[in-house]
């Protein structure tokens, strides 16, 4: 019906207003009863809002009028719903939405609660409302006079009075979890909006954070739900046989306790916990990340817990004795996986798991002591603390966010994961901004302790959300929350403290703890646990069996649905069958947490029955219902099948006859059918580069020099990596692709292989322009798999995908292991675990691979992945710096994925065979010489495992190093911070630039030694000050350099772009300094930002019209300054031209809150062994700068020669190392 309006503008409600006999009724003509019926219904859901409506007073500037469908009220003297028929109103507002969208309704505005009581209807019964209404006076009015009471009663109705209380809206969904995924819709009550102003707006943004943070954590529970019941199956050897912790229950009642997490401000306060009084005072728990770096410090935490689901956590203990972590015990919850449990040295406590309860009956589970359930390790240490009686509970490290640009504190063990990949052009510093924005899309900017704004994500805000409720429930029960992180996001209900102040606050008697074991021994249950595995085993079966009759019953049903006696019977049999699966509960619940995607997508096909049924014809809702009930036995009776398989093979494992199931990966066919795996056997070759002439660095080798001795059948390069690749299992054949077929098969010779060999002969020229542009790439980092310029990494050196592509194609080739010819110690039993990775995913593109140091492993591609590669390496006539195999498993900005080492597609290896720093490739005589020396000392050469390889392979020596680092001068335009911290030190430094015969000699000399070496242009001084710097790059090339690199920040004139590609340079690297102008000019005292960036421009445009194979590479230091500008620089280059490097602070930098980060000390020896550097005047320095000595006088490697002035410089560093050890072993004066 129109609105009737009059001529004065007066509409009719106004004029029946007017007329009603019923007067206005004031505010004090409220009824006590009524609000007292209301509020004790409302204290369901919302105590604390119903207290606080309570202790409001009315409000005095409303007015009720009574209406058609009861009262209506003005506020201020504006309508807060139709005055007439305010019900009818409120109904057609919700019947905007969409109730099969939404299964959570969020309302602005409370008004008379019409519409949230409509609302809720309107939603059915599996929703919820969220209202916020921050009157309380308003609220006391309305309540004192409508009825509320089944609307509140619904128990699906919250009321939220502060806008900002992130825990109380978060406490909303704890229960509600599973509507979470099923929508969510807003809806603005209209006559409140203008009322609420920003409040509401406040309202809807703490809202949205609260959801997304609930749908992380439901997500991550879903994702992780069949490797949690893996998990916990695995560790059931430690659950039956160790102690739980239900001795510990309140063994430091009023004790602190220090929960130390592994956030990137823990390197600011850590050291104190090296006082050893500090251990005494303070219950020490610790995340099983920062456990090394603790170690490595002097610092001994009580406990260290665990919980990660990924293989790759057991690698935070590589290395560790039980002496090392004597006095430490590790508090697990069995879903962790078990590497975890089998790699720790120490006593090992198992928290209660219900699942591992449920399966091992009334008859076998023991009180082990429970904790609350958490998303991450550090709430489980939370809890942990407060489970042994600990109070306060002082938190360091625990960030939750991402302070100055890092995701872990310095030291973190993840350090020493990615310590192999660190090179000159790859930084700890670059690792760490790369794990912040891999999500770039879930990332969240929020308030730190300092009131400036952090970088978070989603994934940490849902950890946030958790922690503030567990704190919220504390601090209600007089329990107090120390935030002593000094940095990171700001807690709700907590007190921030630095870790000084909280140590001299607390802790002023001993814990106690080292007192209270509460380790329980258990005798053998092998045969008890055995058999009642056994049983549920037999129930899974008989669930699969009834599953599968209920199924055809089912069918039946829906086919004969018109003869409903027919069907009434047929119910019987499924509802039998449904009594008989409920008898068998514990099979059933194991069953129903394996297959928990499938109950969350029945409750939602449940709810959306509902709603269409309302009015529906009875028929056509028992078909839905039976479709629904078919998809629901299915999902049963398939996850029955998954556990019983799983149970089959625990009881395998506990027998000691299968190996402990560590990966993501199914480890049956059966298993993999039931998770929609492919079951196809894809047609694999090992695909192996070999070109006779030279390597995938593009320098010149053989392959036809004997490597074997003769009791090992004297074969030469070729001839060892063929017969090691002819040892794999799963391959099908062997693609030799090579520039001279004729050669490769020369040098096979007559060499005898079980699978079949096919040789294709490629274009040289392509091969080779591949070889020479990814070589001098790789030619710095080639001791790293990946890691390189232009993201590339050792697969890119023998892969061209173009040509690669082709191959596949022609020949049929699902997917090729990549190798290359001189790879003579690649590891047969690693390259079948590569491809066994590859054969068990079913995406449409697919990629495996290892971490194993160059030559060992193999990475596996896919025809679709090389294809996709291959169309992409050209973009608008450019060449794509992103389409290689390195950026598969690299950084990406345009596609940012979590980092693929943690992920199914990489098969974990022995961390030696990660960390060990060789370059197991015969591509230079260096290499071709260690490596025939270890094979020489080998048995069974072409047998040998990998370990051995690389083990035999670091024991050999190199002549001189790899590469070189020489300064030409000392002068530099650029001044300020930067240029201190170019020269080291603060005053100006002058040193006669080098002499073009210097130059020659020490990189003739050098190059005689390494045919693969570089040589870097870099030092105190531009080295493009120096009056010959062309001359001098010439030079270097003519001497041999493998790879010629120049390090300048471009403020000199008088050298043009074209001058600069031409010059034969492999690397420019330019410093860009800043990526904004004041930030530029701070930090260098010179105003040059536009003319250094136009310069960089002109000099992008000539190396890409002229296909130009010079790599460019960005430089950017990390430091106050630059923080801001770190995400727009690395992005930009990155897509640029592949080459972005974040250079850390030097060591000597005062007065700033970023610090370098530690390289883990492996590998910085690692990388002291392949570099010299060398001052302009000779002088032989460190990466400091400071001149090196030997036996009292400074070595000088224009004097004495490359080769004797390394091998000084190694003497001296063992001499220092061995000092420095003895110093560390004498007691204290």
């Amino acid at each position: 019906m129109a609105r009737v309006t009059m001529g004065s503008g007066m509409n009719l409600d106004d004029l029946i207003s007017m007329c009603n006999d019923q007067a206005p009724q004031t505010p004090g003509d409220g009824d006590p009863e009524l609000l007292g019926r209301n509020l004790r219904a409302l204290a369901l859901r919302s105590p604390n809002e119903a207290r606080l409506i309570e202790s409001s007073p009315g409000r005095m500037d409303i007015e009720f009028i009574e209406s058609d469908e009861g009262l209506s009220a003005t506020l201020g003297g504006v309508a807060m719903a139709s005055k007439r028929r305010p019900v009818s109103e409120a109904r057609k507002l919700v019947g905007t939405i969409d109730a099969e969208s939404a299964a959570i309704g969020g309302v602005l505005g409370f008004g008379l609660g019409y519409h949230c009581t409509e609302l809720l209807g309107h939603l059915g019964k599996t929703a919820i409302v969220v209202c916020f209404e921050p009157d309380a006076a308003l609220l006391h009015s309305v309540l004192s006079r409508i009825d509320c009471t089944e609307l509140f009663s619904s128990g699906r109705f919250f009321l939220v009075c502060d806008p900002q209380d992130g825990v109380r809206i978060s406490s909303v969904f704890a229960g509600n979890e599973a509507l979470v995924g099923m929508g969510v819709r807003l809806l603005a009550h209209p006559p409140s909006v203008k009322r609420l102003g920003e409040s509401g707006d406040g309202f809807g943004q703490t809202l949205m954070d609260a959801l997304r943070a609930t749908r992380t954590h439901v997500v991550t529970t879903l994702a992780n739900s069949r490797t949690s019941f893996r998990n916990g199956l695995m560790n059931l050897d430690h659950y039956l046989r160790t102690a739980g912790i239900a001795g510990l229950k309140d063994a430091c009642v009023g004790k602190p306790a220090i929960v130390v997490s592994a956030g990137p401000s823990l390197q600011k306060n850590l050291e104190l916990l090296s006082d050893p009084s500090v251990r005494e005072r303070f219950v020490i728990v610790a995340v099983q990340t920062v456990l090394k770096p603790m170690l490595a410090r002097g610092i001994k935490p009580h406990f260290v817990a665990a919980l990660d689901y990924h293989e790759v956590s057991g690698r935070f203990y590589e290395g560790l004795t039980s002496k090392d972590v004597e006095g430490i015990r590790l508090v697990v919850e069995p879903k962790a996986n078990p590497v975890i449990a089998d790699a720790f040295p120490g006593q090992v406590l198992c928290v209660r798991d219900q699942l591992l309860d449920t399966l091992l009956g009334e008859d076998l589970r023991r009180d082990r002591g429970e904790l609350p359930l958490g998303a991450t390790v550090a709430h489980l240490c939370y809890s942990f603390a407060r489970y042994l009686g600990c109070d306060p509970v002082i938190l360091i490290g625990q960030d939750l966010g991402f302070s100055d640009g890092q995701y872990y504190a310095d030291g973190a063990a993840i350090h020493q994961v990615w310590g192999g990949e660190l090179s000159p052009h790859r930084t700890l510093e670059m690792f760490e901004w790369e794990r912040v924005v891999r999500m770039r899309s879930n990332l969240q900017k929020r308030e730190d302790i300092f009131g400036g704004q952090i970088y978070s994500d989603e994934q940490m805000c849902s950890y946030l959300s958790q922690f503030e409720g567990m704190f919220a429930q504390d601090t209600q029960r007089g329990l107090r929350v120390i935030d002593a992180t000094e940095g990171g996001v700001k807690k709700q209900h907590t007190q921030v403290m630095t870790l000084r102040e909280a140590i001299d606050a607390f802790g002023r008697e001993p814990t106690g703890i080292e007192d209270r074991d509460g380790a329980i021994r258990i005798d053998s249950l092998d045969a008890r646990v055995n058999e009642r595995i056994g049983r549920v085993i037999d129930d899974c079966e008989r669930i699969v069996s009834i599953s599968d009759r209920s199924i055809g019953t089912l069918g039946e049903m829906l086919k004969h649905q018109q003869d409903q006696r027919r069907v009434s019977k047929l119910i019987e049999k499924v509802n039998a069958g449904r009594d008989e699966v409920m008898k068998m509960r514990d099979a059933f619940t194991l069953i129903e947490f394996v297959n928990q995607v499938a109950v969350l997508n029945r409750i939602k096909r449940d709810r959306i029955i509902g709603l269409r049924s309302d009015g529906a014809d009875p028929v056509e809702r028992q078909r839905l219902q039976i479709e629904r009930d078919i998809e629901n036995v299915r999902w049963t009776r398939d996850a029955a099948k998954a556990v019983a398989q799983q149970l089959r093979e625990t009881r395998l494992v506990l027998r000691g006859e299968m190996p402990k199931q560590t990966s993501d990966r199914p480890e049956s066919e059966e298993a993999l059918s039931i998770q929609g795996g492919s079951s196809s056997r894809d047609r694999v070759h090992a695909m192996v580069l070999a070109d006779p002439e030279q390597g995938g660095l593009g320098v010149a080798r053989p392959l036809g020099v004997k490597l074997l001795p003769d009791r090992a059948g004297g074969f030469n390069v070729l001839q060892t990596t063929i017969a090691r690749i002819d040892r794999c299992e799963q391959i099908d054949g062997i693609t030799i692709v090579t520039p001279d077929a004729q050669g490769v098969r020369a040098l096979l010779d007559s060499l005898p292989v079980r699978h079949k060999l096919d040789v294709v002969e490629v274009d040289a020229n392509a091969l080779r322009s591949h070889a020479s542009r990814v070589g001098a790439a790789r030619m710095q980092s080639s001791s790293s798999w990946r890691g390189s310029l232009g993201m590339l990494c050792v697969y890119d050196e023998i892969a061209c995908p173009e040509l690669f592509a082709h191959v596949m194609s022609k020949r049929q080739i699902d997917a090729a292991a990549l190798i290359g010819g001189d790879w003579a110690m690649v590891d047969p039993k690693l390259v079948d675990e590569t491809i066994e990775r590859v054969r068990r995913q079913d995406n449409e593109k697919r990629i495996a691979f290892s971490q194993a140091c160059p030559g060992l492993g193999t990475m596996v591609v896919d025809i679709n992945t090389m294809r996709s590669l291959a169309d992409a390496s050209r973009s608008e006539s450019r060449r794509n710096p992103l389409a290689t195999l390195g950026a598969l498993v690299s950084y990406l900005p345009t596609a940012p994925q979590s980092d693929p080492i943690v992920r199914g597609v990489c098969v974990q290896i022995d961390p030696e065979l990660r960390d060990a720093g060789v370059r197991a490739i015969c591509d230079s005589a260096n290499r071709f010489e260690a490596m025939r020396n270890a094979y020489a000392g080998l048995e069974e050469p072409v047998g040998i495992g990998a370990l051995a390889c690389a083990q035999a392979l670091q024991c050999s020596k190199p002549l001189a190093p790899s590469t070189l680092i020489l300064e030409t001068c000392t002068g530099r335009l650029v001044g300020g911070d930067w240029g201190r911290w170019k020269r080291g030190s603060l005053e100006a430094v002058e040193r006669q630039p080098i002499s073009l015969g210097s130059a020659h000699t020490l990189i003739r000399s050098l190059c005689a030694l390494r045919e693969d070496a570089s040589v870097v242009f870099d030092g105190v001084g531009d080295p493009l000050m120096h009056p010959g710097a062309m001359d001098l790059i010439a030079l270097a090339k003519e001497d041999g350099a493998a790879c010629v690199e120049l390090r300048t920040d471009l403020l000199r004139e008088g050298i043009d772009e074209h001058t600069l590609i031409e010059s034969g340079l492999d690397v420019l690297g330019v410093d860009v300094i800043a990526d904004r102008e004041d930030a530029y000019a701070s930090l260098t005292g010179v105003d040059a930002f536009s003319r250094v960036y136009d310069r960089l421009q002109a000099i992008y445009d000539t190396i890409a019209s002229a296909e130009s194979p010079v790599w460019l590479a960005a430089r950017m230091t990390r430091c106050e300054q630059t923080l801001d500008q770190i995400e727009s620089f690395y992005d930009k280059w990155l897509l640029l031209t592949g080459a972005a490097i974040i250079d850390p602070l030097p060591a000597f930098v005062q007065n700033q809150r970023i610090a370098q980060l530690t390289v883990p000390e492996q590998r910085r020896k690692q990388l002291e062994r392949d570099i010299m550097r060398v001052r302009c005047d000779g002088v032989v320095v460190d990466h400091n700068g400071h001149a090196i000595v030997s036996q009292g006088e400074e070595i000088n490697a224009i004097d004495e020669g490359v080769e004797r002035a390394y091998q000084r410089v190694r003497g001296s560093m063992r001499v220092a190392e061995l000092e420095l050890k003895l110093s560390a072993k004498e007691p204290a004066a």
